[in-house]
């Protein structure tokens, strides 16, 4: 399936369901996030859909917190213990890269 491409899901918040419309990049970076912390998925976007601005989207708030996590595990510590900056390491994140806008 196409990393890029939006994909419904449909999402228990507070016993209501509903669906929300990420990438299934997006999708598969959230469940990382949530098997790393060890909560749910339906429970870390209550969290997020908690804090968030009113005038924010859901979506859009998750897609904001995702890209912060990771964020902040690129950091110079946190890009030690990931083993990231050895010298053959660009070469994986440009083939990275490539994979991600060529699939």
């Amino acid at each position: 399936m196409n990393s890029t491409k939006l994909c419904n899901r449909i999402i228990v918040l507070k016993d209501r369901r509903t669906s929300m419309r990420l990438c299934v990049m997006e999708w598969e970076a959230l469940k990382e996030i949530c098997k790393k912390e060890k909560v749910s998925r339906n429970y870390m976007i209550e969290k997020i859909k908690e804090h968030k601005k009113p005038e924010i989207g859901l979506s859009y708030a998750t897609r904001l917190f995702i890209t912060h996590y990771f964020r902040s595990a690129a950091t110079d510590i946190g890009h030690q213990l990931a083993g990231h900056g050895l010298q053959d390491s660009h070469i994986k994140l440009l083939t990275s890269i490539k994979n991600l806008f060529n699939s």
